[in-house]
């Protein structure tokens, strides 16, 4: 990871698309996030695979629940409803649960995203056959 970014993308040798973020997030960071997760969902897509992405939001520092994130949240609602991706598991701390459960519910996809306290969790939902 570049000290400049806040988190990292990358394809997982179990096939599916990880990204990792850490420390406090800023509407720039975020952003730049969403597109790289959106590319990323591109190419496998295109590949006639099933897109899994893992999110894991347990090493961000403080979630920012200020009026400065509220364009932000919306993006990422638009991008839970428009990117190519057939389930997302994200988990993280009970703060971070409730924001993006919160998104997930204003995006309709609580079928597709689900929100987990810990990675054995999220990965054991995202490889499920259901």
């Amino acid at each position: 990871m570049k000290t400049t970014e806040k988190f990292e993308i990358f394809i997982n040798p179990g096939g599916f698309i990880e990204q990792r973020f850490v420390g406090s997030q800023n509407p720039e960071s975020v952003r730049t996030a969403i597109e790289r997760l959106i590319k990323q969902s591109e190419k496998l897509s295109s590949k006639k695979g099933r897109v899994l992405i893992l999110v894991d939001i347990t090493n961000i520092s403080n979630i920012d629940v200020s009026g400065k994130m509220s364009e932000t949240r919306g993006e990422i609602v638009e991008a839970m409803r428009q990117a190519e991706y057939d389930r997302i598991a994200i988990y993280g701390d009970l703060a971070g649960q409730v924001m993006v459960n919160t998104l997930v519910l204003i995006a309709g996809r609580r079928r597709k995203i689900r929100v987990f306290e810990d990675r054995i969790g999220a990965l054991k939902w995202l490889k499920s056959k259901a």
